[in-house]
């Protein structure tokens, strides 16, 4: 009963309900197996057609760790037809040439807020701890801003409802000003990601 279970809340992931995805957020084994064993792990709905995927291969990141170790990870995007500016990006990530458990994962969600503007609305990083550390975030963000034509920003704790930005999103963009690949516009409690020159 349990795996019928875990396979039925599998297939209502990426429904919609007043406007937004349906997500589910776990640490638990057995829903992952449940889910891929329906063929539904790390797979949007696509009912009503407001999740598509690219149709693509996966694409492969390379990054280099604070220690200095080069590691890659392969990238697949899912679409978010519907937000008010045009469609929204999920992008997964997995550990290139590392045997993993199917819960370890990247997800990061981007939503559209303008023709040209993509906000990251959160960031799961559940990789090894190999993997942790390695900018794969701030190369993501490259890559989208090459791939979509866009600029992104990160949530603001003045704007709308809707969103907001934690102490570790904070820190995270915080190392990208550092590193000067981001700015911060105080008038709108917002960074913005700029790619180095």
């Amino acid at each position: 009963m349990g795996l019928r279970w875990d396979q039925r809340i599998a297939f209502n992931i990426g429904q919609w309900i007043r406007g937004r995805p349906l997500w589910l957020i776990t640490d638990d084994g057995d829903f992952a197996k449940a889910a891929k064993a329906a063929g539904l792990a790390c797979r949007p709905s696509a009912q009503d057609g407001r999740h598509f995927s690219t149709g693509v291969q996966m694409t492969r990141l390379s990054l280099v760790c604070k220690s200095g170790d080069r590691r890659e990870v392969e990238i697949r995007a899912d679409g978010v037809a519907g937000d008010p500016g045009g469609d929204g990006w999920i992008y997964y990530a997995w550990p290139v040439g590392v045997q993993t458990n199917d819960d370890e994962q990247y997800m990061a969600s981007f939503r559209r807020t303008a023709s040209d503007v993509l906000l990251l609305e959160f960031v799961t990083n559940r990789l090894p701890p190999e993997f942790q550390r390695c900018g794969l975030t701030s190369v993501l963000i490259s890559h989208v801003v090459q791939i979509h034509s866009v600029r992104v920003c990160s949530s603001s704790n003045r704007g709308s409802e809707d969103e907001s930005r934690n102490d570790e999103a904070t820190g995270m963009w915080e190392s990208m000003v550092r590193r000067g690949i981001a700015y911060y516009d105080k008038n709108d409690d917002r960074y913005w990601f700029h790619a180095p020159r």
